[in-house]
């Protein structure tokens, strides 16, 4: 049996929560890429501001824009339930007041390409409403390190150091992440 393929390269899975403030300018960085071949799923997590309205109104301009509209349960939560739509063969995580630089999909292509990495991280910059470079993210690692045998303590070091935790810095394997959103929770009672 041959494995279903992948519609797109990327998903971007994008939690929003009463994001009206940021949210247009989060989907305009993400729609004014030159790279094409992603989709957007965008999990309204019960906002009671416009960001509702917002995504509806996406959804017209661009088919590749896909909404889940639910009860508030957090971003956890959010994340999971897009990951189980995605059509991609990886996933990459946006906060709704995060923006993308416009390279920022064919710069991932061209790097996931050459060496089809399972993870991928990458650096951020936090930049002020007026483009000013409030913090830049610590270059963690040497430039295009691998980690295999010895070298992955480095890793680890950096993983127990909270270093990695954010989502937001990597692109990953849809099927890495989707092995852990097909099962299903149960509430398990301990005898006393």
């Amino acid at each position: 049996m041959q494995p279903k393929l992948s519609k797109y390269l990327f998903s971007v899975i994008l939690p929003v929560y009463n994001a009206q403030k940021y949210l247009c300018s989060c989907l305009d960085s993400l729609l004014s890429q030159s790279f094409s071949n992603y989709e957007i799923i965008a999990v309204n997590d019960g906002s009671t501001d416009g960001s509702k309205k917002i995504l509806d109104d996406y959804t017209k301009k661009d088919a590749r824009i896909r909404v889940i509209d639910k009860l508030n349960q957090g971003p956890l939560l959010a994340r999971v339930d897009a990951i189980r739509l995605a059509d991609s063969e990886y996933c990459v995580f946006v906060d709704s007041d995060d923006c993308v630089s416009p390279d920022f999909f064919s710069t991932l292509f061209n790097e996931l390409c050459s060496k089809r990495h399972d993870i991928y991280i990458y650096n951020y910059e936090l930049i002020s409403i007026d483009n000013t470079i409030i913090e830049k993210a610590d270059t963690l690692f040497i430039d295009q390190s691998i980690f295999y045998g010895e070298s992955k303590k480095e890793l680890y070091k950096k993983v127990l150091e909270a270093k990695l935790n954010s989502l937001c810095i990597k692109a990953i394997k849809t099927k890495l992440l989707t092995i852990g959103t097909t099962y299903n929770v149960h509430n398990f009672h301990r005898n006393r």
